[in-house]
């Protein structure tokens, strides 16, 4: 909140938290991680990190949220729910996660959520053999 507080806008810098973290940790402590996707974009990356996050993932759940309702096909409807599913579930991992990597798998699954708004390429016919 410290970090946050003194450059709101631009943040401190990516790997500042880690820097940061070494001088106010208690002795044989050390807080490696603020445990939460938009503290850690907000100390670092500054306010502007932390809504082009939110527009990316917003974006990406109300874009399957409205192909999903326009899906007709039980397997299509099944596998738009599913990446619903994974997006909801990687964005409240984020929230208390470890590290970069748990980061990541928010960003996959918004990338798979706004692949999948746009629909699934249509089957091309079967070849019937001779």
């Amino acid at each position: 909140l410290d970090l946050m507080a003194e450059h709101p806008v631009t943040g401190a810098g990516t790997g500042s938290y880690a820097s940061y973290v070494g001088i106010v940790s208690p002795p044989r402590q050390r807080l490696l991680y603020p445990h939460n996707i938009f503290l850690e974009l907000w100390a670092e990356l500054g306010i502007l990190a932390v809504a082009a996050f939110l527009v990316i993932v917003l974006g990406a759940a109300w874009a399957l949220m409205r192909r999903l309702t326009e899906a007709d096909d039980g397997g299509e409807r099944l596998l738009l729910v599913l990446a619903l599913g994974l997006l909801i579930f990687n964005l409240l991992v984020s929230q208390v996660s470890g590290d970069i990597n748990d980061n990541r798998t928010v960003l996959l699954a918004s990338a798979l959520a706004l692949l999948l708004a746009r629909g699934l390429p249509e089957r091309a016919p079967e070849a019937r053999p001779r």
